[in-house]
């Protein structure tokens, strides 16, 4: 059997991988509506922080507590804000933050993973020890304890949130770097003489990445509940920035007179929540059949 060797003016894209794997989630029925459902939701987001119809953070109190209408669709607040400009002013911030944190813990931990995989050594035992460590404690346990110690807030609180995050992909980096060194296509490029940073560059990291990238797909859902939660705390953002957790807790005391208050930041949670779940369960599938 012949290897096929990879030919100087040859570079493999990293972003194969993932364009295919999109491919084949795009061709499932849930991941293809979880798709559209993203879609439409980063739209909201994108409009969101540039425009919206109302001014999201100025009160009127004339119209406080006003039900849903043709003025404002989606009714007023307890301070006459209009409720569907501040659903859209905090889809950046809500969807926005998630994506924020998890590209952030995904670069932190693939760098420390592939790093400390292919150094080894005394590199690697100090930095698995410290992933041990981050790993100790329930993520949100110790986001609490990183907040109590930065104080409230929304850069804090997606300072607290990567900090406690990145470790579990660091983890998975590692053992994906260390059992690539028998991969035929590595080996192959070693045979050709081709250097140590292209082979890591062009054949090492697209794989990892693309599997961490799958990863964190799946943890999108969990993410965007967290920051809600958080922020329902009131240790997200601050008043009278809109978010959609911190809505939620702002609200909940209105639900009597005004349900409206509180069923549009949670539906807009619900559908966040619901579409990386469709897509997270189209990967599972798509990525079983590819094992098979």
């Amino acid at each position: 059997m012949l290897l096929r060797l990879t030919r100087p003016n040859e570079q493999p894209t990293a972003s194969a991988p993932a364009r295919s794997l999109l491919r084949r989630v795009w061709r499932h029925k849930s991941g293809r509506i979880g798709l559209i459902l993203s879609i439409l939701l980063v739209l909201l987001a994108a409009i969101g922080y540039v425009w919206t119809p109302y001014d999201p953070d100025l009160p009127n109190f004339a119209l406080a507590m006003k039900p849903p209408s043709g003025t404002h669709l989606l009714g007023t607040d307890e301070m006459g804000r209009d409720v569907f400009s501040r659903i859209f002013n905090a889809a950046h911030r809500s969807i926005g933050a998630a994506f924020l944190v998890l590209a952030c813990s995904f670069l932190i931990g693939l760098f420390v993973g592939i790093l400390s995989g292919l150094m080894g050594g005394l590199v690697d035992t100090l930095m698995m020890r410290l992933v041990d460590i981050v790993m100790a404690l329930p993520s949100l346990v110790l986001a609490f304890a990183i907040l109590g110690i930065l104080g409230p807030g929304f850069k804090n609180l997606l300072v607290a949130l990567i900090l406690s995050d990145w470790a579990w992909y660091a983890r998975l980096a590692r053992s994906l770097a260390i059992g690539s060194g028998t991969r035929p296509d590595i080996l192959t490029a070693k045979m050709s003489g081709i250097s140590f940073s292209r082979i890591v560059l062009t054949h090492l990291l697209p794989g990892i990445a693309t599997k961490l990238g799958v990863m964190a797909t799946l943890a999108f859902g969990s993410m965007i509940g967290a920051i809600s939660g958080l922020s329902f705390l009131g240790l997200g953002v601050q008043p009278p920035h809109a978010e959609w957790g911190a809505m939620l807790s702002q609200s909940r005391l209105y639900f009597d007179i005004a349900p409206w208050l509180l069923l549009s930041p949670a539906i807009a949670i619900l559908l966040s929540v619901l579409s990386a779940n469709l897509i997270g369960h189209a990967l599972r599938d798509v990525t079983e059949v590819k094992k098979q």
